[in-house]
């Protein structure tokens, strides 16, 4: 007896594609400006970046979650007392 061809078998395989990095927190955060992708995607990107920035800064790696107990928000220049960081950009 012989299978058929054409039967499609299921597999225990991974799936089709690479796995997203959007997940929990950042995949909402890219849920909500799905309406302006398929408006103007450039201005979705640029949005979308601004919002990320403002939420999580500069430093946080696409494959790492946002730590809920963690600040993220980028720290003024104008904030830093006197003292290394301060003369450092004053010397600039």
């Amino acid at each position: 007896m012989s299978k058929k061809l054409n039967k499609k078998s299921k597999g225990n395989g991974r799936g089709r594609g690479h796995e997203t990095w959007a997940k929990g927190l950042k995949l909402e955060l890219l849920e909500s400006f799905k309406d302006t992708f398929f408006l103007d995607k450039s201005v979705m990107y640029s949005q979308a970046t601004s919002s990320f920035i403002d939420k999580w800064g500069y430093d946080l790696a696409p494959d790492d979650m946002p730590d809920p107990d963690e600040t993220y928000t980028i720290t003024d220049i104008n904030t830093f007392e006197d003292g290394k960081e301060r003369a450092n950009e004053e010397a600039r």
